[in-house]
């Protein structure tokens, strides 16, 4: 049975990125800004909230900077993009509560992160909702919501590239969506 798993050029994104926007780790979240064609209906960044994404960074975006994902909720999104490349590749703990609450509130997640993020969620996911553990390989997301994949290029090394390397993999897929993959 497939499921109805939104595209993530279809869905409506809040992008997770703390410190992202001014810090040298932000770089996935504004790659994902800068070219995707996704609806992107919020930044996260306690640091700039209420400030001008586009006199901040030069991209030409009008999206609001908030504060938390609960401010974010009021955009209605359905997907939540974790837009940092921190140093180990390993998510800020103090992050979790905010990821709990997207999870909560109905938002799948995307993760490009070295470490699995699904086992270090504390709500249950609904039937709709899923994590993409982008760095991990197909056969161990598979326990993870999603049923059929297909193989997907990757550029980059593990250090800044490979946020480009994420951004890549997010954007050559964004036609076909997770119901269309084989």
């Amino acid at each position: 049975m497939t499921k109805n798993y939104p595209t993530i050029k279809n869905g409506k994104v809040a992008i997770l990125l703390h410190e992202g926007i001014l810090g040298a780790s932000g770089k996935t979240g504004l790659a994902f800004l800068r070219y995707s064609e996704a609806q992107i209906v919020a930044v996260i960044d306690r640091q700039c909230q209420g400030q001008s994404l586009s006199k901040l960074t030069g991209i030409p975006q009008q999206v609001p900077i908030v504060a938390s994902v609960a401010e974010a909720l009021q955009f209605a999104p359905n997907i939540l993009l974790i837009g940092i490349a921190p140093s180990g590749g390993i998510l800020p703990p103090e992050w979790l509560p905010e990821i709990d609450r997207a999870v909560a509130a109905g938002l799948s997640v995307v993760n490009g992160l070295h470490a699995k993020l699904a086992p270090l969620i504390t709500v249950p996911l609904t039937e709709n909702q899923w994590i993409w553990d982008v760095k991990l390989s197909p056969r161990v997301n598979c326990r993870y919501r999603y049923e059929r994949w297909q193989n997907v290029n990757q550029f980059g090394t593990q250090s800044h590239l490979f946020a480009a390397g994420f951004a890549f993999q997010i954007f050559s897929n964004r036609t076909n969506g997770f119901n269309d993959w084989k």
